[in-house]
Parts: structure tokens; C-alpha cells; sequence
């Protein structure tokens, strides 16, 4: 949750034209170049080019824990709130989210210069029976950061709710993601989300309890077992959970959990 506390703006000026120049500035004022923590918060911010991920995705990125990128994030919220802001750059940032714009990275920024968040752009109404398609991408989305249109649909081809509403494909999935809080991004078109939504927890756990395997693929067993590590109960993690979660793929006799490493590159 943003600090509400309401400060003086007594520190130090910083030039700039914009609203991440200026931002930009702050975040090096009050971290440094020190093992790269100015650069994982460019990151949470969505500066760099890739958009705003989940702050379990950029925490991976760097190589830290979650509760490190929340540290940083504090550290340059204190100094962002003390910060004098030229007033066309107080304007731009606390501006509407406009089309195409990431309301995530937007909301992240106006959060560390100690303003209130831009207003989301009102997405179309979706039809009824593609809300199913619409949770279950936002489910991947958060958990495994950008995905191309046709890594979500094979994800939710897999899943049993959205399935009951016929077959899906990339062209319904992409339609549906255009009405919620997600964007186009990147040389390959990536979808990723525009608002800060944090990753279900027994996804996290998934996803987190293969990566420390240091494996790619899994036997039966192997699966179980780390559905049962996620938090599903032994009787579920050994029924069709693992024949219908959107973030297990079926590899020959094998099974395979999708991870961050799995879907970039």
C-alpha cells in the first residue's frame, strides 16, 4: 500500500523534462549504482523497456528475494515524497491511463514520487461467458510475468473452466486480454499486465518449487509432489489438477511446470 503519510517536499530539486527523467534521477539519488538495486527498481517501476512485471518476476530477474525489491521500493518512496516536482511533471504523472499505455508501470511511478495513482482506463464490457478465459489469463500473466498470445491460450486449453465454453483460440484469448488491464510490449508482443496484480499463492509456490528443483521436466511422483509443496492437499495434487492447471504441460510421459525461464528467450 502507498504511504499516505503527508510530507514536505524540502529535499533537493531534480531536473528533467518528464516524468521518469525526473524519476529516474530520484531512484539513483537514493539507491546508487551498488549491486544493481537502482536497476531492479527501474524494473519494478516498468523503465526498462520491458513493462511492469509481478514483483515476484522482477525479484527473480535480479536475482533477490521479494521482500528486498519492497525495501528498495520504500527507500525511494521516502526520498521521491521529499522530492519538488515541477508541476507539469505532478500533471503527467497523476494523468488518466490512456490506450496502450501500462496503468501498472504508471500507478509504480506516480507511487514513488508520493502521488496518488492515475486513474485506470475504462476497458469495454467483456461477455459473460468469457470471464473464465479472462481470470485464467490474469493467472498466468501474474504468475509467469509476459506471455505471447499462443503460450496463453495453450495454458488455458489445458484449463477445465475456460474449455467448457469451446475451443479456444489465440484470437478469442487476445480479444479477451484487450478488454482487461494487459498490453501488447516488447519485439515479440508479449502481453503483460498493466495493473499490480500479485501471483496466487499456490501458483508462486509452484513455480518457485520447480525453479529450485533445477529441473525442466517431471515424473508423475515428481509432480505430485510439488503440487503438494505448492499447498494442494494429497488427494487433489494426485487427481486431474495436474491435467487441467493452466501452468503444467504434458511432455510425452512426462510433465513439465512453466516458469519464467521456461517462457522467455
Amino acid at each position: 500500500m502507498p504511504d499516505q503519510r503527508v510530507v514536505a517536499r524540502d529535499g533537493l530539486p531534480v531536473p528533467g523534462g518528464t516524468t521518469q527523467q525526473c524519476l529516474s534521477l530520484i531512484i539513483w539519488r537514493a539507491l546508487g549504482p551498488l549491486k544493481g538495486r537502482a536497476q531492479s527498481v527501474l524494473d519494478w517501476a516498468g523503465m526498462t523497456g520491458r513493462g511492469a512485471g509481478p514483483c515476484s518476476v522482477v525479484a527473480a530477474r535480479h536475482g533477490v528475494g521479494i521482500h528486498a525489491i519492497y525495501y528498495r521500493v520504500g527507500k525511494v518512496a521516502e526520498v521521491g515524497r521529499r522530492t519538488p516536482l515541477p508541476d507539469h511533471v505532478a500533471q503527467q504523472a497523476t494523468a488518466p491511463s490512456g490506450p496502450g499505455e501500462d496503468h501498472r508501470a504508471r500507478s509504480r511511478q506516480a507511487r514513488l514520487l508520493g502521488l496518488p495513482a492515475p486513474q485506470a482506463l475504462q476497458r469495454p464490457h467483456l461477455p459473460p461467458d468469457h470471464h473464465a478465459i479472462r481470470e485464467s489469463a490474469i493467472r498466468m500473466l501474474a504468475a509467469l510475468g509476459p506471455l505471447t498470445g499462443q503460450m496463453i491460450t495453450d495454458g488455458l486449453a489445458r484449463s477445465r473452466r475456460p474449455r467448457r465454453h469451446g475451443p479456444l483460440t489465440t484470437q478469442i484469448v487476445e480479444q479477451v486480454l484487450s478488454t482487461c488491464d494487459a498490453i501488447q510490449s516488447g519485439a515479440d508482443d508479449r502481453w503483460v499486465l498493466t495493473a499490480d496484480i500479485e501471483p496466487a499463492w499456490r501458483d508462486a509456490r509452484l513455480v518457485a518449487a520447480a525453479a529450485a528443483s533445477g529441473r525442466v521436466d517431471f515424473s508423475w511422483t515428481e509432480i505430485v509432489h510439488l503440487l503438494e509443496q505448492a499447498g494442494y492437499s494429497p488427494t487433489t495434487a494426485r487427481g486431474p489438477v495436474r491435467y487441467g492447471h493452466p501452468l503444467i504441460r504434458r511432455a510425452g510421459h512426462r510433465w513439465m511446470v512453466l516458469s519464467v525461464s521456461t517462457t522467455t528467450g
